[in-house]
């Protein structure tokens, strides 16, 4: 029970916006955070929202939201990373090529070799 709240509350920092309070910054790192956490604990709960979470505005939320992705194995995803190739930032490609690496799903092959033409 205490490990689906942890999961319900790193959720929702993981769509949270920045509080009046506090630096953009500080809003991306903790956004950043949640989906690096959620990958690591494995609740293949979390991948409607870390699929969300590749449409960031940040880079480097966008980049742990794939690399979570491919933890969690959840073949759901493969579309989603395989669209992140085509991502402008070339670390958030790189982190959607490994995902998929990782999630052997045939599907994703011919989005693999088109990201490496």
């Amino acid at each position: 029970m205490a490990e689906a709240k942890k999961v319900e509350k790193l959720i929702s920092r993981l769509s949270d916006s920045t509080y009046w309070w506090e630096s953009e910054e500080k809003a991306t790192v903790r956004r950043r955070a949640a989906a690096d956490t959620l990958g690591k604990l494995g609740d293949t709960s979390a991948v409607p929202h870390l699929i969300k979470a590749l449409s960031d505005s940040v880079g480097y939320v966008r980049r742990a939201a794939a690399e979570a992705l491919g933890k969690l194995e959840d073949t759901s995803a493969v579309p989603h990373l395989i669209k992140a190739l085509s991502d402008y930032d070339d670390n958030v490609r790189n982190y959607a090529a490994n995902a998929l690496g990782m999630l052997v799903d045939a599907s994703a092959v011919p989005g693999l070799i088109k990201a490496l033409s």
